[in-house]
């Protein structure tokens, strides 16, 4: 057009936003055209039933094959290399997967990440809660600022909740600097906590294929 967001109750410590990049995956700049999309099916999936998205089967020769994130798995663009990162403390227990490429000469890159996460003890929000929180922190360093509206819908029987979003990003010395950005983001909440899928990047097409990627996701 992708991070958590960050709230007393169920902190999420690594994964707070900011700057659009989750501390948990804080890549040096020329790696962090960072992720985040909502929905209306453009190429990425079928034209379907609102509450259902499926995968373009267009797009199957261009995902690799599925990859394990905490139980669940996903197909991720072909070519894009992992970064895993695992957090676990009294308040959190979290597994974070990032899929990237090599930087592009203006030092941005597409990513994709999923990132399931286990809150114990704490009182949860819903899916759409996490989703608002996630707009307000992505938007906090963007200029021309847009969002669609939060839709739900299921991804091979997982209800999701979902947006897009675009804006020039607006922080000195990063590489994404005055750059137009895109992102999707989509949570679902588990009986203990959240997952969340989210894609970021400065061209549109890798957005589609992280989309389609993420029609893939499905528990093992």
């Amino acid at each position: 057009m992708t991070t958590l967001g960050h709230e007393q109750s169920q902190s999420l410590g690594p994964f707070d936003v900011e700057e659009s990049v989750p501390l948990l995956f804080r890549f040096p700049l020329n790696l962090s055209a960072y992720l985040g999309l909502g929905f209306i099916c453009i190429v990425g999936c079928t034209p379907r039933n609102p509450e259902v998205w499926r995968l373009n089967p267009e797009y199957e020769d261009r995902l690799a094959d599925y990859a394990d994130v905490g139980g669940y798995e996903i197909r991720p663009p072909k070519g894009y290399t992992p970064s895993q990162r695992d957090v676990k403390d009294s308040e959190l227990e979290a597994r974070g997967v990032a899929w990237t490429t090599p930087p592009r000469p203006s030092g941005t890159a597409p990513l994709l990440m999923v990132v399931v996460s286990q809150h114990p003890g704490a009182e949860l929000t819903t899916a759409q809660e996490r989703v608002f929180k996630y707009l307000r922190n992505m938007g906090k360093s963007k200029v021309g600022w847009s969002q669609t509206r939060v839709e739900t819908g299921t991804i091979n029987g997982i209800k999701f909740a979902h947006a897009r979003w675009s804006g020039i990003h607006n922080q000195p010395n990063s590489p994404l600097d005055g750059k137009q950005l895109e992102g999707f983001v989509y949570f679902t909440k588990t009986e203990t906590g959240f997952i969340q899928i989210s894609s970021q990047d400065v061209e549109s097409e890798s957005l589609t294929l992280a989309e389609a990627a993420a029609m893939t996701f499905r528990r093992k």
